[in-house]
């Protein structure tokens, strides 16, 4: 983000959240305040719901001991947040998310996802080159309120379009 050095902060209070300060020779500048999945981290009953690491193959710097990874996912030269997300009205999700400057504040990306075997794994978020798209393809079994069903499970790709500065579905990966 513009305007000095940048801290990330995640807090640990009723809330959970993230806080981006923006510094200048040590003086605060600017705070960000980025809510990062409303209710539950994932990070609170990570255990519970995984046994298989679900961060171990997420690019980016990782913040200790939780579910976030910072980093350029997309090549367009500006960092991005990325978080598994846990929310006992909204299931299970992956945030990511980046600091828009002409918005002067955050754009984000909210993906459902499932996990596959919470003891063997594969983590359901990777990410990968699929038709020669940088990307990261999600694994996720959809649920259809009309029937009442859960379609089977599917890996679906999803890639950044710069022109419209979004993560955008490619469709479901077929090997």
């Amino acid at each position: 983000m513009p305007g000095g050095d940048n801290w990330i902060v995640k807090h640990a209070d009723i809330d959970m959240h993230i806080t981006i300060y923006v510094t200048n020779n040590d003086k605060i500048i600017k705070e960000y305040y980025a809510t990062v999945g409303g209710l539950n981290f994932i990070d609170q009953e990570l255990n519970e719901i995984s046994e298989f690491d679900i961060m171990r193959d997420i690019p980016g710097t990782h913040l200790p001991d939780g579910v976030f990874s910072f980093g350029d996912f997309n090549g367009d030269g500006i960092d991005e947040i990325f978080s598994y997300i846990y929310s006992y009205l909204t299931g299970y999700n992956i945030d990511i998310f980046h600091y828009d400057s002409e918005k002067e504040g955050f754009v984000y990306c909210r993906i459902p996802y499932t996990i596959i075997n919470p003891k063997y794994g594969p983590a359901p978020v990777e990410f990968a080159i699929y038709q020669g798209k940088l990307g990261f393809k999600v694994y996720n079994e959809k649920y259809h309120w009309e029937t009442e069903t859960i379609e089977e499970g599917k890996w679906y790709f999803y890639t950044w379009d710069a022109e419209q500065r979004k993560y955008v579905e490619v469709g479901e990966v077929i090997d």
